[in-house]
This record gives structure tokens, C-alpha cells and sequence, in this order.
């Protein structure tokens, strides 16, 4: 049984922006138990979707010391949701695989995303909500950038890689689209 702290290691989500989800300019407002509008700023990462750069939102996951590390919610209802760990990539559920490359820097990589982003997605396979599957390059094997799950599962047939899914769910909202495209109701601003 993997420690939360090898878990931790496994998420190793580094920051790369941050994104303002507001319907006006972003600035920082104190937010009223009223139902004001308000905003928020979070940090954005990267993720592979079909060889296409998007970027994600973090904000709940279901392992404590994983949430206090990374500044998101504690979700210990995810366990309940937990798939069977040998799902195979064909078969689908609320629960979709994120895929974290352990031992080569890279993004993550995601299965789907919605197309286009908000309300007229048309992808019925995309979910927010995620669980974990580790991607170890092989001892001796010239590791390169994996773009998309077909990549990944192609490299597991090939032996130049091992995947072993966590018990980590995570909470990941995708926030563009692989044209470009942000969320109708977020702003994002990138880092000079």
C-alpha cells in the first residue's frame, strides 16, 4: 500500500498560470455569504488531451494529506466512487483515468475533454472527476513526451512503460478547449 506522502510525489502538479472565473475583470473582492458575485483566482495546469495542450483546475481530492499539500478539498466521499483498478480505457463511468508520468517531466494526460468548451460539448465521455494511473518508463527506455492516452497504452504494449492505477481521485475541471477556446465564463490570464 502506497503512503500519502508517495502519492503526493505521484500528483506533482506544478503551476503554470493562474485563472480568473469572473463575467467582469479579474480583481480580488471579498466574497459575502450573499448570493454577490464574486472572484476567484486558481492556479491552472497543464494536460495532453489527443496531442492537444489544455489546462485544468484542481479543487478536491480524496486523500487528506494530498488536499493539505496542494491547497484543495479534503473529498473523503471520492472513495466511494472508487472504480475497479483493471477498467479498461473502452469502458466508461463518472470516474475517468488521469495519467501522471512518475519518472519523465511531462503533463498529465487526459482521455477527454469537453469539445467544445461549455454548454455545447459534445464529448459524452468527459468527466471532472478522475482517478490517478501512474506511468513509469521503463529502466533503459528513452522516455519521451506521452500526448495522449493512445500514446500511453500504446507504449504499454511496446513494454517501454508500466501503468499501475492509485487510489487517488481528483477533482479536475478542464477549463479550454484543444481549439483554444475558455470556459464562457472564466477569463484566463496568463503569466508574463
Amino acid at each position: 500500500m502506497k503512503t500519502t506522502k508517495h502519492l503526493a510525489l505521484h500528483l506533482n502538479i506544478a503551476l503554470l498560470g493562474i485563472v480568473c472565473l469572473t463575467l467582469a475583470s479579474c480583481k480580488t473582492v471579498n466574497i459575502e455569504a450573499s448570493s454577490k458575485a464574486g472572484y476567484v483566482a486558481l492556479p491552472i495546469f497543464p494536460g495532453w488531451v489527443d496531442k492537444h495542450l489544455i489546462h485544468y483546475i484542481t479543487t478536491d481530492v480524496n486523500d487528506q494529506a494530498v488536499a493539505k499539500e496542494i491547497g484543495v478539498n479534503y473529498v473523503s466521499r471520492f472513495n466511494e466512487v472508487l472504480p475497479a483498478a483493471g477498467r479498461m480505457p473502452s469502458t466508461h463511468n463518472a470516474v475517468e483515468r488521469i495519467y501522471a508520468v512518475t519518472n519523465f517531466k511531462q503533463a498529465k494526460v487526459l482521455p477527454s475533454a469537453p469539445y467544445p468548451i461549455g454548454g455545447n460539448s459534445s464529448d459524452t465521455a468527459y468527466s471532472p472527476i478522475w482517478r490517478m494511473y501512474n506511468v513509469t518508463w521503463v529502466e533503459g527506455t528513452s522516455p519521451y513526451e506521452l500526448q495522449s492516452e493512445e500514446e500511453i497504452l500504446q507504449a504499454e504494449d511496446k513494454k517501454l512503460v508500466k501503468i499501475l492505477a492509485t487510489s487517488l481521485i481528483v477533482n479536475c475541471a478542464v477549463i479550454d478547449d484543444k481549439s483554444g477556446n475558455v470556459l464562457p465564463s472564466a477569463r484566463l490570464i496568463r503569466k508574463p
